[in-house]
């Protein structure tokens, strides 16, 4: 069961890399929630030293698949649809395998989706946030990210978006950029 599971010595990594990388200052280690329309966020996403993302679709509504929760910490752009069923343009714009190999025939696909759509976006605001300021510590890393989320769902934390929508521009101001 994704709500129980877990492995001791993945733990283990995640927490220490979380507290030892980068020369102490920590990894910053976002995690996709998961696609089963669940309420509780997969394991490893849930391990309280990761960043656990969710995912909301470009009318600002929680993804339906998007695993939710007490555990979850912060969400991401993709699409409202299920991850099996993309409709064309529903999706996030991105590079693509090249030709036949990848989603679409082209090298670049718009219907790329699911949690693993808005964690890499997640992922990418904590590196701009470290880029202007590469002394921040991942609990700080974490905390721009979280106090500068925009609020979406019920006021403060809820369990549909956690802290609310990645928000880049606000993330790297606050991080002195």
């Amino acid at each position: 069961n994704s709500c129980t599971f877990s492995a001791s010595n993945l733990t283990n990594a995640l927490n220490d890399a979380n507290t030892n990388g980068r020369g102490g200052l920590g990894c910053i280690i976002a995690v996709s929630s998961g696609n089963s329309y669940g309420n509780c966020v997969n394991y490893p996403a849930r391990v309280a030293s990761v960043i656990a993302v969710g995912a909301f679709g470009n009318d600002g509504i929680k993804s339906s698949y998007s695993n939710a929760g007490p555990t979850l910490d912060i969400s991401g752009p993709s699409n409202d649809i299920s991850p099996q069923g993309f409709l064309s343009g529903a999706g996030v714009r991105t590079t693509d395998r090249m030709g036949s190999a990848g989603y679409s025939g082209g090298n670049y696909t718009n219907t790329f989706g699911g949690t693993s759509a808005s964690c890499p976006v997640v992922a990418g605001v904590a590196a701009l946030v470290v880029s202007v300021d590469a002394s921040l510590t991942s609990t700080e890393v974490k905390n721009i990210l979280y106090t500068t989320a925009k609020d979406f769902g019920a006021s403060g934390f809820d369990n549909s978006y956690g802290w609310g929508a990645v928000d880049a521009f606000a993330a790297v101001q606050a991080a002195g950029g």
